[in-house]
Protein backbone atom coordinates (compact mmCIF):
# COMPACT_ATOMS: atom_id res chain seq x y z
CA UNK A 1 0.00 0.00 0.00
CA UNK A 2 2.74 2.26 1.42
CA UNK A 3 4.82 1.88 -2.76
CA UNK A 4 1.59 2.56 -4.72
CA UNK A 5 0.57 6.08 -2.74
CA UNK A 6 4.46 6.73 -3.36
CA UNK A 7 4.24 6.07 -6.51
CA UNK A 8 1.03 8.21 -7.22
CA UNK A 9 2.96 11.44 -5.49
CA UNK A 10 6.33 11.02 -7.59
CA UNK A 11 3.64 11.16 -10.94
CA UNK A 12 2.50 14.49 -9.22
CA UNK A 13 5.81 16.03 -8.52
CA UNK A 14 7.65 15.14 -11.94
CA UNK A 15 6.56 17.70 -14.20
CA UNK A 16 7.29 20.48 -11.59
CA UNK A 17 10.80 19.18 -10.87
CA UNK A 18 12.18 19.26 -14.71
CA UNK A 19 10.39 22.28 -15.92
CA UNK A 20 12.90 24.80 -17.66
CA UNK A 21 12.15 28.35 -17.85
CA UNK A 22 13.36 31.39 -20.25
CA UNK A 23 15.24 29.77 -23.63
CA UNK A 24 16.65 31.54 -26.51
CA UNK A 25 15.33 28.67 -29.70
CA UNK A 26 17.76 28.72 -32.52
CA UNK A 27 16.03 27.73 -35.83
CA UNK A 28 17.86 25.23 -38.32
CA UNK A 29 16.38 27.99 -40.93
CA UNK A 30 18.54 30.70 -38.88
CA UNK A 31 15.51 32.44 -37.29
CA UNK A 32 15.64 33.10 -33.84
CA UNK A 33 13.12 32.51 -30.86
CA UNK A 34 12.31 34.27 -27.43
CA UNK A 35 10.22 32.39 -25.08
CA UNK A 36 9.43 30.46 -21.59
CA UNK A 37 9.71 26.93 -21.75
CA UNK A 38 7.06 24.96 -20.09
CA UNK A 39 7.32 21.16 -21.09
CA UNK A 40 9.45 19.11 -23.48
CA UNK A 41 8.89 15.61 -25.27
CA UNK A 42 10.60 13.48 -27.14
CA UNK A 43 9.13 14.98 -30.09
CA UNK A 44 8.20 18.84 -29.28
CA UNK A 45 9.02 21.63 -26.99
CA UNK A 46 5.66 23.66 -25.52
CA UNK A 47 6.66 27.09 -24.31
CA UNK A 48 5.24 30.64 -24.13
CA UNK A 49 5.86 33.39 -26.28
CA UNK A 50 6.55 37.10 -25.20
CA UNK A 51 2.58 37.70 -24.89
CA UNK A 52 2.50 34.92 -22.92
CA UNK A 53 0.44 32.32 -25.49
CA UNK A 54 1.09 28.34 -25.19
CA UNK A 55 2.19 27.41 -28.74
CA UNK A 56 4.03 24.20 -29.81
CA UNK A 57 7.58 23.78 -32.03
CA UNK A 58 8.70 20.72 -33.31
CA UNK A 59 11.91 20.01 -32.15
CA UNK A 60 13.26 18.67 -35.78
CA UNK A 61 12.92 22.41 -36.75
CA UNK A 62 15.47 23.60 -33.12
CA UNK A 63 19.24 23.86 -33.68
CA UNK A 64 20.06 25.15 -30.14
CA UNK A 65 18.60 26.44 -27.00
CA UNK A 66 20.10 28.70 -24.78
CA UNK A 67 19.21 30.75 -21.43
CA UNK A 68 17.62 34.26 -22.31
CA UNK A 69 20.42 36.69 -21.62
CA UNK A 70 18.55 39.60 -21.47
CA UNK A 71 16.35 38.77 -18.53
CA UNK A 72 17.27 40.98 -15.62
CA UNK A 73 19.56 38.83 -13.04
CA UNK A 74 17.89 40.00 -10.55
CA UNK A 75 14.48 39.32 -11.54
CA UNK A 76 15.93 35.78 -12.52
CA UNK A 77 17.43 35.07 -8.78
CA UNK A 78 14.37 36.39 -7.14
CA UNK A 79 11.82 34.16 -9.74
CA UNK A 80 13.75 31.14 -8.49
CA UNK A 81 14.08 31.88 -5.08
CA UNK A 82 10.49 32.26 -5.14
CA UNK A 83 10.01 28.65 -7.26
CA UNK A 84 12.72 27.32 -4.80
CA UNK A 85 9.99 28.53 -1.77
CA UNK A 86 6.82 26.71 -3.52
CA UNK A 87 9.18 23.52 -4.12
CA UNK A 88 9.71 23.39 -0.77
CA UNK A 89 6.42 24.05 0.51
CA UNK A 90 5.17 21.48 -1.90
CA UNK A 91 7.59 18.77 -0.87
CA UNK A 92 6.57 19.19 2.75
CA UNK A 93 2.72 18.17 2.12
CA UNK A 94 4.13 15.14 0.28
CA UNK A 95 5.31 14.34 3.58
CA UNK A 96 2.71 14.72 5.34
CA UNK A 97 0.38 13.09 3.07
CA UNK A 98 3.07 10.36 2.80
CA UNK A 99 2.97 10.08 6.49
CA UNK A 100 -0.83 9.64 7.22
CA UNK A 101 -1.22 6.88 3.98
CA UNK A 102 1.28 4.80 6.29
CA UNK A 103 -0.36 5.33 9.31
CA UNK A 104 -3.31 4.56 7.31
CA UNK A 105 -2.26 1.01 5.85
CA UNK A 106 -0.77 -0.18 9.45
CA UNK A 107 -4.14 0.56 11.26
CA UNK A 108 -6.11 -1.56 8.12
CA UNK A 109 -3.74 -4.04 8.55
CA UNK A 110 -3.91 -4.45 11.86
CA UNK A 111 -8.30 -4.47 11.65
CA UNK A 112 -8.24 -7.44 9.53
CA UNK A 113 -5.50 -9.62 11.29
CA UNK A 114 -7.37 -9.04 14.88
CA UNK A 115 -10.41 -10.27 12.60
CA UNK A 116 -8.99 -13.50 11.16
CA UNK A 117 -8.07 -14.35 14.44
CA UNK A 118 -11.64 -13.92 15.95
CA UNK A 119 -12.73 -16.51 13.41
CA UNK A 120 -14.40 -13.40 11.32
CA UNK A 121 -14.79 -13.78 7.54
CA UNK A 122 -13.22 -11.77 5.59
CA UNK A 123 -13.58 -11.09 1.68
CA UNK A 124 -13.05 -14.04 -0.03
CA UNK A 125 -15.05 -16.26 2.21
CA UNK A 126 -18.99 -16.24 2.35
CA UNK A 127 -20.20 -13.07 4.15
CA UNK A 128 -22.58 -14.66 6.76
CA UNK A 129 -23.64 -15.22 10.59
CA UNK A 130 -24.99 -18.38 9.97
CA UNK A 131 -22.41 -21.85 10.30
CA UNK A 132 -21.37 -22.08 6.39
CA UNK A 133 -17.78 -23.07 5.26
CA UNK A 134 -15.14 -20.55 4.29
CA UNK A 135 -15.16 -21.50 1.16
CA UNK A 136 -13.60 -19.94 -1.70
CA UNK A 137 -16.32 -17.96 -4.43
CA UNK A 138 -15.43 -20.49 -7.16
CA UNK A 139 -15.83 -23.31 -5.00
CA UNK A 140 -19.63 -22.24 -5.44
CA UNK A 141 -19.98 -22.77 -8.70
CA UNK A 142 -21.95 -25.78 -10.27
CA UNK A 143 -19.38 -28.42 -11.70
CA UNK A 144 -19.54 -31.74 -12.55
CA UNK A 145 -17.02 -34.56 -11.93
CA UNK A 146 -16.69 -37.53 -13.56
CA UNK A 147 -15.47 -40.83 -12.62
CA UNK A 148 -15.21 -44.78 -15.07
CA UNK A 149 -13.68 -47.42 -13.42
CA UNK A 150 -13.76 -50.99 -14.53
CA UNK A 151 -13.30 -53.94 -11.35
CA UNK A 152 -12.47 -57.38 -11.06
CA UNK A 153 -15.38 -58.10 -8.42
CA UNK A 154 -18.33 -55.73 -7.19
CA UNK A 155 -17.42 -55.91 -3.13
CA UNK A 156 -18.87 -53.49 -1.40
CA UNK A 157 -18.55 -53.51 2.92
CA UNK A 158 -16.92 -56.88 2.00
CA UNK A 159 -20.19 -58.40 0.70
CA UNK A 160 -19.21 -60.01 -2.93
CA UNK A 161 -22.16 -59.01 -5.16
CA UNK A 162 -20.64 -59.85 -8.16
CA UNK A 163 -18.29 -62.88 -7.30
CA UNK A 164 -20.56 -65.04 -5.14
CA UNK A 165 -23.39 -64.58 -7.76
CA UNK A 166 -21.09 -65.76 -10.37
CA UNK A 167 -19.96 -68.76 -8.24
CA UNK A 168 -23.55 -69.58 -7.61
CA UNK A 169 -24.33 -69.09 -11.09
CA UNK A 170 -21.51 -71.19 -12.50
CA UNK A 171 -22.09 -74.23 -9.25
CA UNK A 172 -18.22 -73.53 -8.33
CA UNK A 173 -17.00 -72.96 -4.61
CA UNK A 174 -16.36 -69.70 -3.24
CA UNK A 175 -13.31 -67.73 -3.55
CA UNK A 176 -11.43 -65.01 -2.76
CA UNK A 177 -10.57 -64.25 -6.25
CA UNK A 178 -13.06 -63.66 -8.65
CA UNK A 179 -13.39 -62.93 -12.63
CA UNK A 180 -16.58 -61.22 -12.27
CA UNK A 181 -15.90 -57.57 -14.04
CA UNK A 182 -18.21 -54.81 -14.08
CA UNK A 183 -18.09 -51.03 -15.45
CA UNK A 184 -18.47 -48.74 -12.55
CA UNK A 185 -19.07 -45.19 -13.40
CA UNK A 186 -19.72 -42.13 -11.14
CA UNK A 187 -21.44 -39.08 -11.66
CA UNK A 188 -21.20 -36.10 -9.16
CA UNK A 189 -23.30 -32.96 -9.78
CA UNK A 190 -21.95 -30.17 -7.14
CA UNK A 191 -24.76 -27.51 -7.34
CA UNK A 192 -24.54 -23.36 -6.86
CA UNK A 193 -25.40 -23.89 -3.52
CA UNK A 194 -21.63 -24.79 -1.60
CA UNK A 195 -21.77 -28.12 -0.31
CA UNK A 196 -24.91 -29.50 -2.38
CA UNK A 197 -24.56 -32.33 -4.62
CA UNK A 198 -25.82 -35.43 -5.75
CA UNK A 199 -24.23 -38.47 -6.82
CA UNK A 200 -25.35 -41.20 -9.77
CA UNK A 201 -23.28 -44.42 -9.60
CA UNK A 202 -23.73 -47.91 -11.35
CA UNK A 203 -22.52 -51.24 -12.03
CA UNK A 204 -22.65 -53.04 -15.18
CA UNK A 205 -21.48 -56.30 -15.37
CA UNK A 206 -18.88 -57.11 -18.27
CA UNK A 207 -19.36 -61.25 -18.93
CA UNK A 208 -21.24 -63.96 -18.50
CA UNK A 209 -24.03 -61.59 -18.81
CA UNK A 210 -26.97 -64.43 -20.25
CA UNK A 211 -28.67 -67.07 -17.90
CA UNK A 212 -27.86 -70.68 -17.93
CA UNK A 213 -28.82 -74.06 -16.61
CA UNK A 214 -27.43 -74.38 -13.12
CA UNK A 215 -29.82 -76.83 -11.45
CA UNK A 216 -29.11 -79.16 -14.88
CA UNK A 217 -31.92 -80.87 -14.03
CA UNK A 218 -33.36 -83.07 -17.53
CA UNK A 219 -37.36 -82.46 -16.96
CA UNK A 220 -38.79 -79.21 -15.15
CA UNK A 221 -42.02 -77.44 -16.39
CA UNK A 222 -40.26 -73.70 -15.32
CA UNK A 223 -37.05 -72.21 -14.48
CA UNK A 224 -35.81 -73.64 -11.21
CA UNK A 225 -38.70 -75.88 -10.77
CA UNK A 226 -38.84 -79.10 -8.74
CA UNK A 227 -37.69 -81.76 -10.88
CA UNK A 228 -40.49 -84.43 -12.23
CA UNK A 229 -40.16 -87.69 -11.86
CA UNK A 230 -40.21 -89.26 -15.39
CA UNK A 231 -40.86 -92.70 -14.03
CA UNK A 232 -44.31 -91.46 -12.53
CA UNK A 233 -44.83 -89.03 -15.07
CA UNK A 234 -44.90 -91.77 -18.26
CA UNK A 235 -46.74 -94.60 -15.78
CA UNK A 236 -49.80 -92.14 -15.64
CA UNK A 237 -49.01 -92.10 -19.39
CA UNK A 238 -49.49 -95.65 -19.46
CA UNK A 239 -52.35 -95.68 -16.92
CA UNK A 240 -54.47 -93.00 -19.37
CA UNK A 241 -54.33 -94.90 -22.25
CA UNK A 242 -55.41 -98.24 -20.28
CA UNK A 243 -58.49 -96.04 -18.64
CA UNK A 244 -59.13 -93.01 -20.96
CA UNK A 245 -61.75 -92.26 -18.47
CA UNK A 246 -59.12 -90.26 -15.76
CA UNK A 247 -59.00 -87.68 -17.73
CA UNK A 248 -56.13 -85.59 -18.85
CA UNK A 249 -55.77 -83.40 -16.09
CA UNK A 250 -55.27 -85.66 -13.96
CA UNK A 251 -52.42 -86.96 -15.87
CA UNK A 252 -50.18 -84.03 -15.22
CA UNK A 253 -51.38 -83.22 -11.90
CA UNK A 254 -49.96 -85.16 -9.00
CA UNK A 255 -48.30 -82.88 -6.25
CA UNK A 256 -46.61 -85.95 -4.42
CA UNK A 257 -44.33 -86.46 -7.44
CA UNK A 258 -43.66 -82.49 -8.42
CA UNK A 259 -45.99 -82.94 -11.28
CA UNK A 260 -47.44 -79.57 -10.89
CA UNK A 261 -46.98 -76.24 -11.95
CA UNK A 262 -43.92 -74.34 -9.84
CA UNK A 263 -46.20 -71.10 -10.18
CA UNK A 264 -48.95 -72.59 -8.60
CA UNK A 265 -48.23 -71.71 -4.84
CA UNK A 266 -50.96 -68.99 -4.63
CA UNK A 267 -53.73 -71.61 -4.56
CA UNK A 268 -51.46 -74.19 -2.48
CA UNK A 269 -51.29 -76.67 -6.03
CA UNK A 270 -54.70 -77.84 -5.01
CA UNK A 271 -56.64 -77.14 -7.87
CA UNK A 272 -55.51 -79.10 -11.15
CA UNK A 273 -57.52 -77.11 -13.25
CA UNK A 274 -54.41 -74.03 -12.52
CA UNK A 275 -51.82 -76.16 -10.99
CA UNK A 276 -51.10 -78.65 -13.63
CA UNK A 277 -48.28 -79.28 -15.88
CA UNK A 278 -48.01 -78.09 -19.49
CA UNK A 279 -46.33 -80.90 -21.09
CA UNK A 280 -45.02 -78.68 -24.11
CA UNK A 281 -42.72 -77.06 -21.53
CA UNK A 282 -41.51 -79.80 -20.10
CA UNK A 283 -37.53 -80.04 -20.16
CA UNK A 284 -34.47 -78.40 -19.32
CA UNK A 285 -34.69 -74.66 -18.48
CA UNK A 286 -32.33 -72.20 -18.23
CA UNK A 287 -32.84 -70.66 -14.58
CA UNK A 288 -33.05 -66.51 -14.13
CA UNK A 289 -29.20 -66.13 -13.25
CA UNK A 290 -27.68 -64.23 -15.92
CA UNK A 291 -25.13 -61.70 -14.22
CA UNK A 292 -26.82 -58.55 -16.36
CA UNK A 293 -29.32 -59.47 -13.19
CA UNK A 294 -26.78 -57.84 -10.84
CA UNK A 295 -26.88 -54.77 -12.62
CA UNK A 296 -27.91 -51.88 -10.07
CA UNK A 297 -27.67 -48.07 -9.48
CA UNK A 298 -27.27 -45.99 -6.46
CA UNK A 299 -28.53 -42.30 -6.35
CA UNK A 300 -27.34 -39.99 -3.59
CA UNK A 301 -28.05 -36.39 -2.21
CA UNK A 302 -25.92 -35.22 0.41
CA UNK A 303 -24.92 -31.51 1.97
CA UNK A 304 -21.28 -31.14 2.67
CA UNK A 305 -20.26 -28.77 5.58
CA UNK A 306 -17.19 -27.73 6.28
CA UNK A 307 -15.82 -25.85 9.58
CA UNK A 308 -12.46 -25.75 11.14
CA UNK A 309 -14.02 -25.96 14.28
CA UNK A 310 -16.36 -28.89 14.13
CA UNK A 311 -14.68 -30.66 10.63
CA UNK A 312 -15.72 -31.99 7.83
CA UNK A 313 -19.47 -33.29 7.95
CA UNK A 314 -22.00 -34.70 5.17
CA UNK A 315 -24.97 -36.10 5.27
CA UNK A 316 -27.82 -37.02 3.23
CA UNK A 317 -29.41 -39.71 1.81
CA UNK A 318 -28.91 -43.12 -1.16
CA UNK A 319 -31.12 -45.15 -2.79
CA UNK A 320 -30.15 -48.50 -4.44
CA UNK A 321 -32.62 -50.36 -6.93
CA UNK A 322 -31.59 -53.51 -9.46
CA UNK A 323 -32.33 -52.99 -13.15
CA UNK A 324 -33.40 -56.35 -13.56
CA UNK A 325 -37.42 -56.11 -13.75
CA UNK A 326 -37.96 -59.89 -12.20
CA UNK A 327 -36.07 -58.46 -9.37
CA UNK A 328 -37.49 -55.42 -8.31
CA UNK A 329 -35.21 -55.20 -5.32
CA UNK A 330 -33.67 -51.75 -4.24
CA UNK A 331 -33.32 -50.35 -0.28
CA UNK A 332 -31.80 -47.17 0.83
CA UNK A 333 -30.05 -45.53 3.87
CA UNK A 334 -29.40 -42.21 5.41
CA UNK A 335 -26.01 -41.46 6.17
CA UNK A 336 -23.28 -38.90 8.51
CA UNK A 337 -20.16 -38.94 7.60
CA UNK A 338 -17.98 -36.88 10.09
CA UNK A 339 -14.23 -35.51 9.22
CA UNK A 340 -12.93 -35.22 12.45
CA UNK A 341 -11.47 -31.62 12.97
CA UNK A 342 -7.53 -33.34 13.68
CA UNK A 343 -4.90 -34.82 11.64
CA UNK A 344 -6.62 -34.04 8.63
CA UNK A 345 -3.36 -33.63 6.84
CA UNK A 346 -1.83 -36.57 7.88
CA UNK A 347 -4.18 -39.78 7.95
CA UNK A 348 -8.01 -38.10 7.41
CA UNK A 349 -10.00 -40.00 10.12
CA UNK A 350 -13.77 -40.20 8.85
CA UNK A 351 -16.74 -41.76 11.00
CA UNK A 352 -19.64 -42.62 8.98
CA UNK A 353 -22.47 -43.82 10.13
CA UNK A 354 -25.44 -45.56 7.92
CA UNK A 355 -29.34 -47.31 8.69
CA UNK A 356 -31.79 -48.72 6.72
CA UNK A 357 -34.81 -48.61 6.15
CA UNK A 358 -35.74 -50.66 2.90
CA UNK A 359 -39.39 -52.68 3.20
CA UNK A 360 -38.36 -54.84 0.41
CA UNK A 361 -38.54 -58.13 1.59
CA UNK A 362 -40.80 -57.86 4.56
CA UNK A 363 -38.64 -55.49 5.66
CA UNK A 364 -36.09 -57.71 7.04
CA UNK A 365 -32.88 -55.43 6.29
CA UNK A 366 -34.41 -52.34 7.97
CA UNK A 367 -33.46 -50.63 11.06
CA UNK A 368 -29.67 -52.46 10.10
CA UNK A 369 -27.27 -50.12 11.55
CA UNK A 370 -23.54 -49.97 9.88
CA UNK A 371 -20.87 -48.19 11.16
CA UNK A 372 -17.08 -47.30 9.82
CA UNK A 373 -13.84 -45.31 11.13
CA UNK A 374 -11.73 -44.32 7.91
CA UNK A 375 -8.36 -43.01 7.55
CA UNK A 376 -6.17 -42.49 4.33
CA UNK A 377 -3.20 -40.24 3.05
CA UNK A 378 -2.01 -39.28 -0.49
CA UNK A 379 1.72 -39.06 -0.91
CA UNK A 380 3.05 -36.63 -2.83
CA UNK A 381 -0.06 -35.08 -3.39
CA UNK A 382 -0.57 -32.39 -6.25
CA UNK A 383 1.70 -34.61 -8.34
CA UNK A 384 1.69 -36.44 -11.42
CA UNK A 385 2.34 -39.63 -9.80
CA UNK A 386 0.53 -40.13 -6.76
CA UNK A 387 -0.06 -42.55 -3.99
CA UNK A 388 -3.49 -43.14 -1.92
CA UNK A 389 -3.41 -45.53 0.57
CA UNK A 390 -7.01 -45.91 2.87
CA UNK A 391 -8.52 -48.17 5.45
CA UNK A 392 -11.87 -48.87 6.27
CA UNK A 393 -12.99 -50.85 9.69
CA UNK A 394 -17.13 -51.17 9.73
CA UNK A 395 -19.26 -52.74 11.97
CA UNK A 396 -22.67 -53.92 11.65
CA UNK A 397 -25.80 -53.61 14.27
CA UNK A 398 -28.01 -56.04 13.16
CA UNK A 399 -27.32 -57.49 10.06
CA UNK A 400 -31.14 -58.26 9.63
CA UNK A 401 -34.54 -58.69 11.55
CA UNK A 402 -34.27 -62.59 11.26
CA UNK A 403 -30.83 -63.47 12.66
CA UNK A 404 -30.23 -60.18 14.66
CA UNK A 405 -26.44 -60.77 14.17
CA UNK A 406 -23.55 -58.00 15.38
CA UNK A 407 -20.36 -57.93 14.67
CA UNK A 408 -17.38 -56.37 12.89
CA UNK A 409 -18.42 -56.87 9.31
CA UNK A 410 -15.35 -56.11 7.19
CA UNK A 411 -11.57 -54.24 7.74
CA UNK A 412 -11.00 -53.04 3.63
CA UNK A 413 -7.71 -51.67 2.71
CA UNK A 414 -7.20 -50.17 -0.86
CA UNK A 415 -3.79 -48.99 -2.04
CA UNK A 416 -4.76 -46.76 -5.10
CA UNK A 417 -1.66 -45.44 -7.62
CA UNK A 418 -2.47 -42.34 -9.30
CA UNK A 419 -1.09 -40.89 -13.32
CA UNK A 420 -2.21 -37.76 -13.47
CA UNK A 421 -6.52 -38.48 -14.25
CA UNK A 422 -5.74 -42.38 -14.24
CA UNK A 423 -5.23 -44.68 -11.42
CA UNK A 424 -4.92 -48.46 -10.05
CA UNK A 425 -5.96 -49.87 -7.25
CA UNK A 426 -5.33 -52.68 -5.13
CA UNK A 427 -7.52 -53.79 -2.97
CA UNK A 428 -7.86 -56.69 0.15
CA UNK A 429 -11.38 -57.09 2.11
CA UNK A 430 -11.38 -58.92 5.36
CA UNK A 431 -14.13 -60.50 7.17
CA UNK A 432 -13.50 -59.83 10.84
CA UNK A 433 -16.86 -61.97 12.63
CA UNK A 434 -17.64 -64.57 10.21
CA UNK A 435 -20.15 -65.76 11.60
CA UNK A 436 -21.66 -62.18 10.22
CA UNK A 437 -22.02 -63.99 6.66
CA UNK A 438 -22.80 -67.47 8.07
CA UNK A 439 -26.77 -66.83 7.15
CA UNK A 440 -29.90 -68.00 4.84
CA UNK A 441 -30.21 -64.46 4.29
CA UNK A 442 -26.90 -63.76 2.11
CA UNK A 443 -25.98 -66.67 0.83
CA UNK A 444 -29.22 -67.42 -1.08
CA UNK A 445 -30.96 -69.33 -3.56
CA UNK A 446 -28.71 -69.88 -6.69
CA UNK A 447 -31.33 -68.15 -8.63
CA UNK A 448 -34.45 -66.30 -8.83
CA UNK A 449 -37.52 -68.79 -8.60
CA UNK A 450 -34.91 -72.01 -7.42
CA UNK A 451 -35.32 -73.22 -3.71
CA UNK A 452 -33.50 -72.16 -0.70
CA UNK A 453 -30.44 -74.51 0.47
CA UNK A 454 -31.18 -74.65 4.27
CA UNK A 455 -27.84 -73.22 6.15
CA UNK A 456 -27.18 -76.47 8.88
CA UNK A 457 -26.09 -73.59 11.69
CA UNK A 458 -25.42 -70.15 11.50
CA UNK A 459 -22.91 -69.98 13.96
CA UNK A 460 -20.43 -72.91 12.74
CA UNK A 461 -18.79 -70.39 9.95
CA UNK A 462 -19.82 -72.37 6.98
CA UNK A 463 -22.25 -72.19 4.14
CA UNK A 464 -23.47 -74.11 1.39
CA UNK A 465 -21.19 -74.84 -1.36
CA UNK A 466 -22.60 -73.97 -4.83
CA UNK A 467 -20.38 -77.05 -6.44
CA UNK A 468 -21.76 -79.60 -4.63
CA UNK A 469 -25.67 -79.28 -5.06
CA UNK A 470 -26.00 -80.50 -9.02
CA UNK A 471 -25.10 -82.87 -11.48
CA UNK A 472 -24.84 -86.89 -12.40
CA UNK A 473 -21.77 -86.87 -9.39
CA UNK A 474 -23.69 -85.04 -6.85
CA UNK A 475 -26.50 -87.24 -7.56
CA UNK A 476 -24.09 -90.17 -7.61
CA UNK A 477 -23.13 -89.41 -4.08
CA UNK A 478 -26.29 -88.57 -2.33
CA UNK A 479 -27.46 -92.08 -3.37
CA UNK A 480 -24.58 -93.23 -2.34
CA UNK A 481 -25.63 -91.84 1.11
CA UNK A 482 -29.22 -92.99 1.15
CA UNK A 483 -28.33 -96.68 0.96
CA UNK A 484 -26.42 -96.52 4.01
CA UNK A 485 -27.69 -98.88 6.57
CA UNK A 486 -28.00 -95.63 9.36
CA UNK A 487 -29.95 -93.14 11.12
CA UNK A 488 -31.65 -90.41 8.96
CA UNK A 489 -30.10 -87.90 11.77
CA UNK A 490 -26.91 -89.62 10.23
CA UNK A 491 -27.62 -89.81 6.54
CA UNK A 492 -29.00 -86.06 7.09
CA UNK A 493 -25.71 -84.99 8.74
CA UNK A 494 -22.97 -86.67 6.10
CA UNK A 495 -24.85 -84.60 3.64
CA UNK A 496 -24.91 -81.57 4.96
CA UNK A 497 -21.18 -81.81 5.91
CA UNK A 498 -19.87 -82.65 2.25
CA UNK A 499 -21.76 -79.67 0.59
CA UNK A 500 -20.87 -77.26 3.54
CA UNK A 501 -17.53 -75.01 2.54
CA UNK A 502 -16.17 -72.55 4.97
CA UNK A 503 -17.14 -68.87 4.63
CA UNK A 504 -13.99 -67.16 2.68
CA UNK A 505 -12.64 -64.41 4.83
CA UNK A 506 -10.23 -63.02 2.73
CA UNK A 507 -11.45 -61.10 -0.77
CA UNK A 508 -9.28 -59.30 -3.10
CA UNK A 509 -9.78 -57.58 -6.55
CA UNK A 510 -8.05 -54.57 -8.59
CA UNK A 511 -9.49 -51.63 -10.19
CA UNK A 512 -9.02 -49.14 -12.76
CA UNK A 513 -10.20 -45.83 -14.06
CA UNK A 514 -9.97 -42.35 -15.17
CA UNK A 515 -11.40 -39.40 -13.40
CA UNK A 516 -11.86 -36.02 -14.98
CA UNK A 517 -13.56 -32.44 -13.48
CA UNK A 518 -15.32 -29.96 -15.52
Amino acid sequence: MKSNWNLVLVVLVFPLAFSVFADTFLLKDGKTIVGTQVEKTDKVIIYKDEAGVTKRISLDRIEKVTLDKKADEGESDKKSAKDDSKYEELMAKVAELTSKVEELSTKQKETKDSGKSNGEKTSSTVSSGSNKPNVKEDESEASVEVTAEVVSDFIWRGNSYGGEYLSRRNNSPYTGVNQYWAFQPNLRINSPVSGLYMEFWGNFSLNNRADRDSDMRLFQASPGGLPIDPYVYFGKLDSYKADPSAGPIDLLYDPANNLVNSKCEADGCTNPETSFVDPRKVGKRREKNGMARTDGAFTTFAYNFQNKKFGDITWGVWFYYQFDKNAKYSWDEYFIFWGLPFLQNVIKPTVSFYTQSSFDFDSIYAGGHYLSFTVSHTFFEGKFFRVQPMSNLGYKYQNNNIDQKSGFYDLTTNLKFFFGDFFFSLNHAFRPDVHMYDSDSWYYPISQGSPSQVNRNSYDGKIVDPSKLYGYKNELVYSAIDQLEAPDIIKNYVKEEYQSQKVVQHLFYISFGYNFKF
